[in-house]
């Protein structure tokens, strides 16, 4: 059998009556499906009004191409008027990003709720980051029901999210020990914004009791999931001996590790390490290059104290130090795009 180039597929016209098996055989190749036997099956049940295949087609469709987008929403439409609710969030979705369609709150809004009232968690998270965000939909009060809503159907970033609320009193009375409780609950789904939240609490008493040996085990599990201020405060909590034995070189390496993804305090404390030979052969040059991208990106404090390792320098080791700053922040920027 030949195989058809997806350019030969991929247009709207492609999507019309009797064409569907072809689709799904070109759907087939991409996804390995397999068998034609179960080609047919598929191809039945698309037709028969199988609402999750329906909607199945239309995701397809839109992880493929904008060019297709059109062909992937009459089949999300399909599916999501048969009632199905991750179909009706996907539309939810196309109309809030802008995928296929004009962007369009208040549309997105109605699919939202009506996969929602589906029993679909997510589309009611999505409900709640609307109301949450500055704009013409603001509405705090319904934001915490949305995250409250989909929190206790198990949600973990929405049991983060009404943890959020209560603590800080967005849309409900302010309620920390309720709050923490939430935090608790959503951490056991490994969510690392949970985890940091429960860090900070510990840190200072927030709807629990000081615990900085507590808080420092919550950094550390946010921090191995790859959270960056986390990462910051288990190198603040090592150089200081913070809820842990003070370990200085453990320290520079969490400052590391957190200036290479782009920490600008993290950069800062890097610099002051390279320069008082914290947890690493003191170096002024390095000191001089880490203060620098710091003081570039607007933290007053490393400006000052890039002055003050410049006054100890020579012209040499200047010029040598600024010719690193250049190569660092191109690499810290092209780290940055790629990061997740």
């Amino acid at each position: 059998m030949q195989q058809n180039s997806i350019s030969e597929f991929g247009s709207s016209s492609f999507v019309k009556p009797g064409a569907v098996g072809s689709l799904l055989l070109f759907w087939s190749m991409l996804i390995g499906w397999g068998c034609e036997e179960t080609i047919k099956d598929k191809i039945k049940a698309t037709e028969s009004g199988d609402k999750e295949t329906q909607y199945s087609l239309g995701r397809c469709y839109l992880s493929l191409s904008q060019r297709v987008a059109g062909a992937a929403l009459d089949w999300l439409m399909i599916a999501a008027n048969h009632g199905s609710p991750i179909a009706q969030r996907t539309m939810g979705e196309c109309f809030e990003i802008g995928i296929g369609v004009p962007k369009d709150l208040t549309q997105a809004i109605l699919w939202y709720e009506r996969a929602s009232e589906g029993g679909d968690s997510e589309a009611t998270m999505h409900l709640g980051v609307i109301y949450s965000k500055v704009g013409p939909k603001k509405n705090p009060e319904r934001a915490y029901a949305c995250f409250r809503k989909a929190a206790e159907t198990g949600n973990s970033e929405a049991q983060f999210r009404t943890g959020s609320c209560l603590l800080y009193g967005n849309g409900v009375q302010e309620n920390p020990r309720e709050a923490f409780n939430w935090f608790l609950k959503s951490s056991a789904s490994k969510n690392s914004k949970a985890q940091f939240a429960l860090g900070e609490c510990y840190q200072y008493g927030n709807g629990t009791e000081q615990d900085q040996e507590k808080s420092f085990y919550w950094y550390r599990m946010a921090a191995d999931q790859g959270d960056c201020e986390a990462l910051f405060n288990i190198g603040v909590r090592y150089d200081y001996g913070i809820g842990t034995i003070e370990d200085r070189v453990k320290a520079f390496e969490c400052y590391k590790q957190a200036s290479e993804r782009g920490h600008v305090e993290s950069q800062y404390h890097l610099g002051f390490a390279y320069a008082n030979g914290r947890g690493v052969v003191k170096n002024n040059i390095m000191a001089y290059v880490w203060l620098d991208v710091a003081a570039q990106e607007g933290f007053r404090t490393a400006s000052e104290y890039l002055a003050r390792v410049a006054e100890l320098m020579s012209p040499d080791d200047i010029a040598e130090a600024k010719k690193l700053v250049l190569p660092l922040k191109d690499k810290l920027a092209a780290a940055s795009i790629t990061s997740p």
